[in-house]
């Protein structure tokens, strides 16, 4: 017997909002009316349900049809649930889609569950009169909510498949809800119809589109969610205009968010299963008891300060994954003692984000600067030195493809892992290049016509954003590295600075770089700091094959703090020792060697035989908080490699830091920047 559609759901409407009104979900009375006026058997008339587990391939579904009465019950159950719905499979068209069993295909739509759209509405404070934008709004469920509280005419969509515009703007059309569904990519937003009172984005992004807040109105609120490569911990970003025309934006983390950009992929821990069930991993003391799944504010802060991390929340134990670096932690046996496997030590690198968090005072929400001029978006927690801070990635992240591992980098480290994590402190804390050499290698592409630069190594940019601003020609910039952190800091660093001129990211080591177009050559190659790290006949034989005849090598090179014979590095170098051992760590497993011979004997058996030696010296007075900063940028102190000892080092390291810089001397390093520019023999000077 066919059921009353009209009666049944009804009832269950009415059920689904005196649900959401008693566990407090539902508080605000146009939504509250919204939800009870629209039919959700017209707004969703089918659903996909997943027959298959976790970690099946290829995925079993069976797609409810509402209008069959074999399916109405449970179809009903379903779309008055609290369970986001499942719409559409690989982008097909939703005309006329046959019930029953389906056999593989990926997601491509889906109305999220009742209460993250209730609660995005109200956060939005959504009013009769407000001007509407929803940024990819799928199937149109809460475009179709807000369009009944805005009132007719005010309320728009936008969205990136056909498919899904034309069925949403049908929906729409039979409930006469009176609000439009174009076509359009959601990250410009829609020009044609701003200013808008109120932009939502039911898709997640790794910062703000600078379209999105130049389109909000005075007054106006965005709601987004910031995703990063984990799917574990999303953050909600609320952005308001005030009426002075700035934008103030606050980041808090959540337990849910939509889904990433097209073309963002996010980690996965299921295929590590197998593996980590076999051997957890090495037990040893940890101080920090796995922290509580509601601690949103410190779970957002290690998803950016911790990167390419994430959990599985489906394993028996606290268990997190870090993919790209075949590592893992698992939690247990008790809370005293984690396991620990790979060459990342993820539970080090939690414990260091937890004891920041612990001294900015365990904050649960973050602010967020949004440059009109499209600039880096820096979060921080407050103000003082304690405060977290990290900068949000572009929208066009690097490709992350695991670089292999060169023989000369100690086992079981990558270059990534040798600094993994510590991009954030390198950009803020590693000191730029003499304006003495800056010149220099200026000089050497005079009367160069668009030239290009290749700078291996690149680390956060600091020798491209060094040039960009006395090389007006340069043309084209390629930066080689192989950790796909350093490369975003870069990718934020030089934005500003390009003014038009092409930088392409290469997530490679510098032996593998190859040139990126036919006829490609280069004019001058740059390593700065780096090029200790590298198999140097090899990078010398690539660079011969990837630049112009006339090209100039650049090798540049000054210490660091550990060699440094100053008073006070003497003494940090002594603390740092009585923490880890004598030798020079370089990573968690091995200790430092120095290069076996000088990098002049390497340039005289390489086609850059001409080579000349340019020294300057310099002075820089550090201050200890820079120090402190510093010391996470390196491979010999970064904060992974003293566990949860960290916190007790940095303690102590700040102490004798503030004794040195209270003395007569202070915190003065006096050294030398060392460049050799090596040419081909014969060629111009």
């Amino acid at each position: 017997m066919a059921l009353d559609l009209h009666t049944v759901t009804s009832g269950r409407r009415a059920g689904m909002v005196d649900r959401l009104t008693a566990d407090g979900v539902l508080t605000d009375a146009l939504l509250r009316d919204a939800l009870l006026r629209l039919p959700r058997q017209v707004l969703l008339p089918h659903a996909y349900v997943r027959v298959s587990g976790p970690g099946a391939d290829p995925i079993e579904w069976r797609l409810l049809d509402g209008s069959h009465p074999d399916d109405q019950e449970e179809w009903l159950d379903l779309i008055h649930s609290d369970e986001s719905i499942l719409l559409q499979r690989d982008g097909e068209p939703l005309d006329a889609l046959p019930r029953g069993p389906v056999t593989g295909g990926h997601m491509t739509s889906m109305s999220t569950y009742t209460p993250a759209t209730v609660e995005a509405l109200q956060t939005m404070e959504l009013g009769p009169g407000h001007r509407y934008l929803e940024l990819g709004p799928g199937p149109g469920v809460s475009l179709a909510l807000a369009a009944t509280i805005t009132g007719p005419g005010l309320a728009t969509g936008l969205e990136r498949v056909g498919h899904m515009t034309a069925f949403a703007q049908r929906i729409l059309d039979r409930l006469d809800v009176d609000a439009t569904v174009v076509e359009g990519d959601a990250l410009e937003g829609h020009e044609a119809r701003a200013p808008f009172d109120r932009i939502h984005s039911g898709i997640g992004v790794p910062c703000v589109p600078s379209a999105w807040g130049e389109q909000l109105a005075p007054g106006g609120r965005l709601l987004t969610t910031l995703t990063t490569r984990t799917p574990s911990w999303p953050g909600q970003l609320l952005a308001t205009r005030t009426g002075g025309g700035e934008i103030e934006a606050v980041l808090r983390g959540r337990p849910r968010g939509y889904r990433p950009m097209l073309g963002y992929r996010w980690l996965n821990a299921v295929p590590m299963r197998p593996r980590i069930k076999a051997d957890p991993g090495i037990p040893r003391p940890t101080r920090l008891a796995p922290p509580p799944d509601d601690a949103y504010g410190f779970w957002l802060a290690a998803a950016y300060l911790a990167p390419g991390l994430v959990r599985d929340f489906q394993a028996e134990t606290m268990t997190i994954t870090a993919p790209d670096e075949d590592s893992w932690a698992v939690a247990g046996p008790g809370e005293a003692t984690v396991r620990v496997h790979g060459p990342r030590d993820v539970w080090a690198e939690l414990e260091d984000v937890h004891a920041r968090w612990v001294l900015a005072g365990r904050p649960d929400r973050y602010r967020v600067t949004v440059p009109e001029d499209g600039g880096p978006q820096h979060v921080t927690s407050g103000t003082g030195l304690r405060a977290l801070r990290w900068v949000l990635p572009p929208l066009a992240p690097v490709p992350r493809q695991p670089a292999p591992l060169p023989d000369r980098v100690p086992r079981g480290e990558s270059p990534v892992s040798l600094f993994h994590a510590t991009a954030d402190a390198y950009g803020r804390h590693r000191p730029g290049l003499p304006d003495e050499a800056v010149h220099l290698l200026a000089g050497t592409l005079r009367g160069v016509r668009r030239p290009a630069l290749v700078d291996l190594g690149t680390g956060t940019g600091q020798v491209p954003a060094a040039l960009l601003p006395v090389l007006p020609q340069l043309a084209r910039l390629d930066l080689v590295d192989a950790d796909r952190d350093m490369l975003h800091q870069a990718d934020l660093a030089l934005r500003p600075l390009l003014a038009g001129r092409v930088a392409a990211f290469h997530a490679v080591r510098a032996e593998e770089f190859t040139a990126p177009e036919e006829g490609y050559r280069a004019d001058l190659l740059t390593c700065a700091r780096a090029f200790h790290w590298m198999d140097r006949p090899t990078v010398l034989a690539m660079a011969d094959r990837v630049t112009a005849p006339s090209a100039t090598l650049a090798i540049m090179s000054d210490g660091s703090v550990w060699t440094h014979s100053a008073p006070w590095t003497v003494a940090l170098r002594e603390l740092i020792q009585s923490y880890l051992g004598a030798e020079r760590r370089a990573g968690t497993t091995e200790t430092y060697t120095a290069p076996g011979r000088r990098y002049e004997d390497d340039l005289a058996e390489s086609a850059f035989s001409d080579v000349e030696e340019h020294h300057f010296p310099l002075r820089r007075v550090w201050t200890p908080e820079n120090v402190v900063g510093y010391l996470r940028s390196t491979s010999f102190a970064r904060p992974s490699l003293f566990g949860d000892r960290h916190l007790r080092f940095e303690t102590e390291a700040r102490a004798l830091l503030e004794q040195h810089a209270a003395a007569k001397d202070g915190l003065v390093e006096d050294g030398v920047f060392d460049v050799l520019l090596a040419r081909r023999p014969g060629g111009p000077r």
